[in-house]
């Protein structure tokens, strides 16, 4: 059900993602679908820092 729903709803897949975190239910976890947001979540942090540090090296000549 959890990689339909991620497939087919990611909203409510995030929503039910939660739930199950808050509730300790780890068992029916997506774990899959899970480690690839948060990836893509690290990524989506790091990258603005990190073009920003390259700006500066860029500008100040660091």
């Amino acid at each position: 059900m959890s990689n339909r729903l991620y497939d087919s709803d990611l909203q409510l897949w995030i929503e039910q993602t939660i739930k199950q975190l808050q509730n300790r239910e780890f068992a029916s976890l997506d774990i899959e679908h899970l480690i690839e947001e948060l990836v893509d979540l690290g990524k989506s942090i790091i990258c603005p820092f990190r073009i920003e540090e390259i700006l500066n090296e860029d500008f100040y000549g660091l």
